[in-house]
């Protein structure tokens, strides 16, 4: 089992990262009020951070291309999978799903993740969610639903929203089975040789290389066209510095040293948690009014939260860390 200061170490991660999601709905539509569209708000973020990534670890990975191609995309496959699903793909179908359906639906559909990571956990690693964690899961997405529909907002239904969403789950599902798989691996260290902040920060580096080479094939089919942006103004510059430092490079990063100190199972209860933090963001920030309904569902997806992840720390099966004694 890992350690207590891991533990630690792993809750603090996984609060940083859910804290910084709650941020992203916010910022990207102070990027959609100056002129870019979603996915061009998504692209420039997904450059920031991978150009941050470099700055803070500038080291070159080592790459087996001399071995042939089919021995690059075996090594590299898992890097792949989680810079498409993770990094573009589910960033996408989320936006896209906006389309057709309203952002407090949205909110509600994105609360669902910890379930299909769940399942997904059930499915690969024969790990069931245990019952208590589905009442918590329950409990956290009623209060989800109280804080995006606090507002009076309608929600809008519609079918190939809520399709686009719930696939953007299951291939989020799919990115954070792909981390774990990525620690247990010991690929890019070595068997048994501890994986230090350093060479996470270069496995996620390759992830949002990935991810940032299916954005730019999309991007002849989402369109790009910035000629009427003020790239330089305050209102695009700071939110779009923000993203791709703080909600994408930092965030992942914590996300993932979560996953790797927590388990997958502990670390997805906290994505019960950014429509919380976005709901007080929203009143501090544009200065929208938190309800009493709103203020009741905060204080039920805390209940939630506490609820799945005491009955995860007790009940999970956590993955080794390569080169840690378990």
């Amino acid at each position: 089992m890992h350690n207590r200061s891991h533990q630690a170490l792993g809750h603090l991660c996984a609060i940083f990262a859910a804290f910084n999601w709650g941020f992203t709905f916010i910022l990207t539509s102070i990027l959609m009020d100056a002129g870019l569209s979603a996915f061009e708000a998504l692209l420039f973020r997904s450059c920031v951070a991978y150009l941050f990534l470099w700055i803070i670890c500038p080291r070159l990975p080592k790459l087996n291309i001399s071995k042939g191609l089919r021995q690059f995309i075996k090594k590299e496959w898992p890097f792949i999978v989680a810079g498409l699903s993770g990094l573009s793909i589910y960033f996408l179908l989320d936006y896209s799903a906006l389309n057709f359906t309203s952002a407090s639906f949205v909110t509600i559909l994105a609360g669902t993740v910890p379930l299909f990571m769940a399942i997904a956990l059930w499915i690969v690693y024969k790990e069931p969610p245990k019952k208590l964690f589905i009442l918590g899961f329950v409990i956290a997405v009623s209060g989800v639903t109280l804080v995006s529909t606090a507002g009076g907002q309608g929600l809008n239904v519609s079918l190939i929203g809520t399709a686009l969403v719930l696939t953007g789950n299951v291939l989020w599902a799919v990115y954070s089975i792909m981390l774990r798989k990525i620690d247990e691996s010991g690929e890019t260290t070595g068997k048994g040789q501890p994986i230090g902040i350093s060479q996470a920060l270069l496995n996620l580096r390759r992830i949002f290389f990935w991810g940032l080479v299916s954005l730019l094939v999309c991007m002849p089919f989402f369109g790009f066209d910035v000629s009427g942006v003020n790239l330089i103004s305050l209102n695009v510059l700071g939110p779009t510095l923000i993203l791709g430092v703080m909600t994408s490079a930092l965030t992942f990063l914590a996300y993932s040293l979560s996953i790797r100190w927590l388990g997958v199972s502990r670390a997805s209860v906290y994505q019960y948690f950014p429509p919380a933090v976005g709901a007080v963001a929203a009143h501090f920030l544009l200065g929208e009014t938190i309800s009493f309904l709103g203020a009741i569902g905060i204080g039920i997806i805390i209940i939630g939260l506490l609820l799945s992840e005491r009955v995860s720390g007790s009940g999970s099966v956590e993955h080794p860390v390569a080169g840690e004694d378990t």
